[in-house]
């Protein structure tokens, strides 16, 4: 028998773990500075699917990313807002992926490879 407390407990610290270890880049490669243009940054949330799903490509792409969940970095919510704000974008849902400075809204894989490749 496990009190709610404790529950809530192991529940707070793997969802800790989830949160450390997602903010570490994927892929190959060094990790990309955040809010610079030469990387991949995916703002999302651990229970969003087209988040997963973005990530996903990007490491079948063998392309470096970072993953910064919105809900548990209030600094990670601010810097999305203010890359939404400066692309002339509005968010509301996500992800907002940040393609080496092109600002997507939700995942599009074609719209993704698009960007890909217009910033080599």
């Amino acid at each position: 028998y496990v009190t709610r407390s404790e529950f809530e407990g192991v529940a707070a610290n793997r969802k800790k773990q989830r949160s450390t270890a997602s903010s570490a880049p994927s892929g190959a490669g060094k990790p990309t500075a955040s809010g610079n243009n030469e990387g991949v940054i995916i703002y999302g949330a651990s229970w969003c699917k087209p988040c997963h799903m973005a990530a996903a490509h990007f490491k079948r792409r063998g392309v470096p990313f970072i993953e910064k969940d919105i809900e548990e970095d209030p600094a990670a919510a601010k810097e999305m807002q203010r890359k939404l704000s400066a692309s002339g974008k509005r968010g509301g849902s996500i992800p907002v992926i940040d393609v080496r400075g092109r600002i997507l809204l939700g995942f599009d894989s074609e719209a993704v490879d698009a960007a890909l490749e217009a910033t080599k």
